[in-house]
């Protein structure tokens, strides 16, 4: 990460010598400060809670349609805890590898949809048990036949992005059940097993449904017809509000409180609110828990986006990444143009790049510097520049140290004692399955008949190792590309044109070193 500026360069952020007259002022203001984010545990209380089993370390994935909500997987891989909200978050950016702290039970995540729909099936069961419903045997309580498929809520994009998304993790994280409880007594027990067959009667109704090859029916009527008037986006009846366990229990239906009250054996066990256990007839939740510390920053704490002037603050300037995972960054006016102050508005199409420096416990918003120009939105370019950065992909040209590790006995031919310990393929037929345009042939087939049934397959890699030596410079280059990156108008190479395009390229009819690996099969 970039290194901090000076403090001069932050309007009324000065800090006194330490014993001076001003320092007792400065430490009284800092505690009137109110602090948004909560500070990071030390590392030995990290370090001993992963041992317990007490956190979860995993990489933190934020939902590009809300940025309020995020999700980490747990270390089976089989579902996400929700963290909500960035406080919850605390300061962390997406992909950042982070230590998590899980919630207690009681302040789960309940998908209250998914329960409503369980809660209505169970009544329209239990009519139809009694037979004194009035309801026909093949209609639900709606009048709608068993086969006519699902029910589908469309909402439009609009909704959408005010509220990040499909709010049960769809795209951006799993739905999932998480902590267990021992069995208690007999009649919670009975419940158990009560509320385990209802919802295997539901999920086996929602599969049926799932494979009918008939339209799902539609709901909800298009945003702005007739009679019906879109909410403005951000609004209160746009966003859809988080419902923990703790208030289904409190304002939740009979069956809710049922289901989730601590009358049950799940909720009254000894082990509830532990992730990565199973909640016995407990579909409807999802742990949630804080992130307490920051394991590593993968992020490349750069973004793309625009510059505007900050309200009320003329020191100030504001920018806003384009990436809406990316909190709004404050901008010293020094680091803006000369002129931004009284022309900003010429500004207004022009692509910067800034990087995050530093993120206090009591700042909504991180501070940081403008990193430069890249050009006008829109244009490919300037674009292709800030996803590289972005993406941390070093894309600059190989330096003189690199280059110097190249072979410079050109044209190269492969050395005489590497012929003596490797088996010649040069009179087989061996060939690539790369497209006519391909520049850097880097593996190749081939195939032979042995007889009586029998083949042999081989696959056969550039031999890099030849030339990229151990703790060279070389060979740091290439450990911090990692790989090529491929674009639609461009490759940005992990090694030099001359190693990847020329010597460690299998073109046809040109001598060339490879790893092999041969297989014998049958027909």
């Amino acid at each position: 990460m970039a290194s901090r500026k000076s403090n001069s360069q932050w309007p009324n952020q000065a800090q006194s010598p330490r014993g001076s007259a001003g320092a007792p002022r400065a430490g009284r203001q800092q505690q009137q400060q109110k602090k948004i984010f909560e500070p990071y545990w030390p590392v030995e209380r990290v370090s001993e809670g992963i041992k317990r089993g007490e956190l979860i370390v995993g990489p933190v994935r934020i939902n590009p349609k809300n940025y309020e909500d995020a999700y980490v997987p747990l270390p089976d891989g089989k579902a996400d805890i929700y963290v909500r909200g960035m406080a919850d978050r605390n300061r962390a950016l997406n992909s950042d590898v982070v230590v998590l702290l899980p919630y207690q039970y009681d302040q789960w995540r309940v998908f209250v949809e998914d329960f409503e729909d369980y809660e209505k099936a169970q009544s329209s069961s239990s009519k139809k048990a009694r037979g004194g419903s009035g309801v026909d045997g093949g209609q639900d309580v709606d009048g709608d036949s068993d086969d006519s498929g699902p029910d589908v809520i469309f909402e439009s994009s609009s909704d959408d992005e005010a509220d990040g998304g499909d709010d049960k993790g769809d795209g951006a994280g799993n739905k999932t059940a998480g902590s267990t409880g021992a069995s208690g007594s007999s009649e919670n027990a009975a419940s158990e097993l009560r509320v385990s067959a209802a919802m295997q009667k539901l999920r086996v109704n929602k599969e049926s449904c799932a494979g009918s090859s008939e339209s799902p029916k539609v709901k909800a009527a298009e945003p702005g017809s007739k009679g019906q008037q879109s909410p403005a986006p951000g609004s209160q009846s746009q966003k859809k509000k988080f419902t923990s366990v703790s208030d289904m229990r409190q304002q939740g239906s009979p069956l809710a409180r049922d289901l989730f009250g601590a009358r049950t054996a799940v909720a009254a066990a000894p082990d509830a609110g532990k992730p990565g256990q199973e909640l016995k007839g407990n579909n409807f939740v999802q742990p949630t828990g804080k992130v307490v510390y920051i394991y590593e920053r993968k992020h490349s704490r750069a973004a793309s986006g625009h510059v505007r002037l900050m309200p009320g603050n003329r020191n100030l300037a504001l920018f806003a990444p384009t990436d809406s995972r990316v909190p709004r960054i404050v901008i010293s006016m020094a680091d803006c143009p000369k002129d931004f102050l009284e022309r900003s508005e010429d500004y207004a199409r022009t692509l910067f790049i800034a990087r995050i420096q530093q993120w206090d416990e009591t700042a909504k918003m991180p501070k940081g510097t403008l990193a430069r120009s890249l050009g006008e939105a829109g244009e490919i370019e300037p674009q292709t520049e800030a996803l590289l950065i972005e993406m941390d992909v070093e894309d600059q040209p190989f330096t003189e140290e690199v280059l110097q590790c190249l072979p410079t006995d050109l044209p190269w031919s492969i050395p005489a004692s590497e012929m003596s310990y490797r088996r010649d393929f040069r009179r087989e037929c061996v060939f690539t399955i790369d497209p006519a345009t391909a520049r850097d042939l880097d593996d190749a087939v081939s195939i032979e008949d042995l007889g009586n049934g029998m083949f042999e397959v081989g696959v056969h890699i550039a031999d890099v190792s030849f030339f990229v030596k151990e703790d060279t410079a070389l060979d740091e280059s290439a450990g911090s590309r990692a790989t090529s990156v491929y674009l639609v108008q461009k490759v940005v190479p992990m090694l030099p044109r001359l190693l990847c395009e020329e010597l460690c390229s299998l073109n046809p009819d040109e001598d060339r070193l490879a790893f092999t690996v041969l297989w014998k099969i049958n027909e």
